[in-house]
């Protein structure tokens, strides 16, 4: 096991120090992520141990990194646990988020870890906030007091304005819900392909990208939910779709041309 002064050195070089964890598709996909959080004023470090090995003596990696609590975020995984310091956020706040961000974690890694710390980073810029279920409208008059909203006419904008945006809620929600399904079905494809391919992993690459630019506009979205109602925004996720068709296609078409070659070897051999 590499020494932890040695890996706190790494992460200061690196700040992702994976330890045969991701392919290079997905290790793309967090390192393009770290620095669009850069951007925001805020630094991360990802260690990704061997699966299955113990989270726990890594811990003290994050005071031996000399932290600034409220910009840098230390993050650990194993394949089968993570756990995350920093950013001023609440242990609470990240178990929620960590666990918000495991169906994509089952997608592939490198998605997991980057919706992680997308949100977590949504989380710590209070760019996350989302009105609760079921609160009122209301105005404050001049008196400073809080009345609800009155008046039918009123009443019937406000419902009309709440049905309009549920339903492009749901248009948004499936349409990216299509789209990530298809990634996940062309990645678990292409993994199948052998690893010595060249071709096998450019076809990785390719996924990898286009599911850089869901996320990516899926996070534009999050941040400006006014987004989901645009149409470009629709196109947009129509088109990372068929493209997404486009490449399955050829994936299948190389794991029919390695059987084929798989077939004629064994024919030769008999």
């Amino acid at each position: 096991m590499t020494d932890i002064e040695t890996t706190v050195d790494e992460l200061k070089k690196h700040r992702l120090v994976d330890r045969g964890i991701l392919k290079p598709g997905g290790r793309k996909e967090v390192q393009d992520t770290m620095r669009r959080i850069q951007e925001k004023d805020l630094n991360a470090w990802v260690l990704l141990l061997p699966c299955g090995e113990s989270i726990d003596p890594w811990k003290a990696a994050w005071d031996r990194l000399n932290p600034d609590p409220a910009k840098d975020l230390l993050l650990i995984f194993n394949c089968n646990q993570w756990v995350a310091r920093g950013w001023s956020l609440q242990a609470s706040e990240i178990s929620g988020i960590l666990n918000s961000a495991e169906p994509d974690l089952r997608i592939y890694y490198g998605r997991g870890l980057s919706t992680a710390l997308n949100r977590l980073a949504l989380k710590a810029k209070g760019e996350a906030a989302i009105a609760p279920e079921g609160s009122s409208w209301f105005v404050p008059t001049a008196g400073g007091l809080v009345l609800l909203a009155a008046g039918a006419g009123l009443a019937v904008v406000i419902r009309r304005r709440m049905k309009r945006t549920a339903e492009t809620e749901k248009t948004y929600d499936a349409a990216l819900g299509s789209a990530k399904k298809s990634l996940a079905d062309v990645v678990l494809a292409a993994g199948d392909l052998p690893s010595e391919d060249p071709d096998a992993r450019d076809l990785q690459v390719m996924a990898m990208d286009l599911g850089e630019k869901i996320e990516s506009l899926a996070f534009d979205c999050r941040k400006n939910p006014e987004l989901k109602g645009k149409a470009t925004t629709m196109g947009t996720l129509l088109q990372l779709e068929n493209e997404l068709q486009v490449l399955m296609s050829t994936v299948l078409q190389k794991a029919a041309q390695t059987a084929r070659k798989g077939v004629s070897y064994v024919e030769r051999e008999n």
